[in-house]
């Protein structure tokens, strides 16, 4: 896990990724990419909700406003427009917006069920059933 990524990560997200390092055994590279796809996130939530100043480049938001306090307020429809955020503005594919819609959906699962005085979270678990699954390609080989 890069160090750096820990440092510049609000309290609520280091919590979740020394959680995903140490006690689930993710390799550090999956763990980057979770902090990668949070980071994100957040970043788009903070400027959709116009918390930032409207010039504000993506990469030069600060995540330090981001707690418990704005995580509870994250609706699904919030969540979707991220999703095609990612997919007209990015221009990520498929597998990319499959990546952050994991980390999003392990995240809110960690929340919803491993951090004590997160009722409102268990009270949007609607969040994770609204969640697209991801399906993989499946090659089928015929035995000739």
């Amino acid at each position: 896990m890069n160090q750096d990524y820990f440092r510049e990560a609000p309290p609520i997200i280091q919590e979740f990724l020394g959680y995903m390092n140490n006690v689930k055994g993710r390799s550090g590279l999956s763990v980057d990419e979770y902090y990668r796809d949070l980071r994100t996130f957040f970043r788009f939530i903070l400027k959709e909700r116009q918390l930032v100043p409207e010039k504000t480049a993506m990469e030069d938001i600060d995540m330090t406003q981001v707690d418990l306090e704005l995580i509870k307020t994250i609706t699904f429809s919030e969540i979707l427009l991220f999703l095609n955020y990612c997919q007209v503005d990015r221009d990520n594919h498929a597998d990319a917006r499959a990546r952050k819609t994991t980390s999003l959906k392990t995240y809110f699962r960690y929340l919803t069920v491993k951090v004590k005085n997160c009722r409102i979270i268990r009270q949007q678990d609607w969040i994770l059933r609204g969640f697209p699954k991801r399906y993989r390609n499946i090659l089928r080989w015929k035995n000739v």
